[in-house]
C-alpha cells in the first residue's frame, strides 16, 4: 500500500467517524434522550451558624410508552437520574441528608398528624420530590413533566438559579451515626427534633454546563451508611421490608446509586 493510499483511507474513516459522532449526538439530544445537569445546594442554619451541602445530579428524560391508565398506549417520557445525596454536617447536631426517595406512609403519617387533607399525588405540593421531579418542579411548574417533548426543551436554555419552593426528602442521622434511629423529616420538624437552634434556610438549584458524569459514590463512605449497606446484605431482610410501612427503615437506595 502506498503511502498515498493509507492516508485516503485513513482520512475516509475520520470523515465515517466525524459522521456517526453527528449522527450519535443528533439522536441523544433532540430524538431519544434529553440530559440535564444541575447542582443542588442546601443550607442549614444551626446555632446562628450557616452549614451547606450540595451535590450534582445527571437527570435522563427518554421516550417512553406510559401505560398509565390516564394516559394508555401514549408515548410519553420517562426519567432517571444519577448522582449522590447531599449531606449536610450538623456538628454536635449529626447529619442531615437530602435524600433521593422516601417513605411515603410515614409522609401520610406527618400529614395526618399535621391534621393536613388528604390530596391527589400531583396535587400534593408539600409532598418531598426525587431528584428528576425536582428539577422540572424548580423550571417547568405547572407542566406535566410526562408529556413529550415540549417541557424537556424548555430546560434546555435555563441558566439561572432557582429557589426551590418544593424540597427533596430529608433524613437525620442522630449524632450516635446509628443508622436504625435515622429519621425521615419535613423541613417544619427541624427544630422539634433535631433541635432547636436547626432550620432550614434555603435551598436552591443551578443548571451546570458540560458536565458528562456524574459521582454516584462517595469519595469517602460515611460509616453510618457503609454499616446500612452491610446489614442490608444480610439475609431475611424482606422482613424489614415488610415492616410497617409508618416505621421509618433506611435504604441505600435513598442515599447512593441511579434512582429511577
Amino acid at each position: 500500500m502506498t503511502v498515498g493510499k493509507f492516508f485516503g483511507y485513513l482520512f475516509l474513516l475520520l470523515i465515517l467517524a466525524l459522521i456517526a459522532l453527528i449522527g450519535w449526538i443528533f439522536l441523544g439530544k433532540y430524538v431519544t434522550n434529553y440530559f440535564f445537569t444541575y447542582r443542588l445546594t442546601v443550607e442549614v442554619e444551626v446555632d446562628g451558624a450557616t452549614k451547606t451541602g450540595s451535590t450534582l445530579y445527571r437527570v435522563r428524560a427518554f421516550k417512553s410508552w406510559n401505560q398509565v391508565s390516564t394516559r394508555p398506549k401514549t408515548l410519553a417520557a420517562g426519567t432517571a437520574s444519577e448522582g449522590v445525596a447531599a449531606l449536610i454536617d450538623l456538628g454536635r447536631y449529626g447529619t442531615l441528608v437530602a435524600a433521593q426517595d422516601y417513605n411515603s406512609p410515614h409522609y401520610w403519617k406527618y400529614r395526618k398528624e399535621r391534621g393536613l387533607p388528604e390530596l391527589d399525588y400531583h396535587l400534593d405540593m408539600l409532598r418531598p420530590v426525587a431528584p428528576s421531579e425536582l428539577l422540572y418542579a424548580a423550571y417547568v411548574p405547572g407542566k406535566d413533566y410526562l408529556t413529550w417533548p415540549e417541557p424537556h426543551r424548555a430546560l434546555a436554555g435555563v441558566t439561572h438559579r432557582v429557589q426551590l419552593k418544593r424540597f427533596p426528602p430529608f433524613i437525620w442521622i442522630p449524632p450516635s451515626g446509628n443508622f436504625r434511629e435515622a429519621r425521615q423529616l419535613m423541613p417544619d420538624q427541624f427544630a422539634e427534633v433535631i433541635g432547636p437552634g436547626v432550620k432550614l434556610k434555603a435551598a436552591w438549584i443551578e443548571p451546570v454546563r458540560w458536565v458528562f458524569w456524574v459521582p454516584t459514590k462517595y469519595d469517602k463512605m460515611p460509616k453510618w451508611l457503609e454499616e446500612n449497606i452491610a446489614w442490608m446484605k444480610e439475609p431475611n431482610q424482606d422482613i424489614v421490608e415488610r415492616s410497617p410501612p409508618h416505621e421509618f427503615r433506611l435504604f441505600p437506595r435513598m442515599i447512593i446509586g441511579n434512582y429511577w
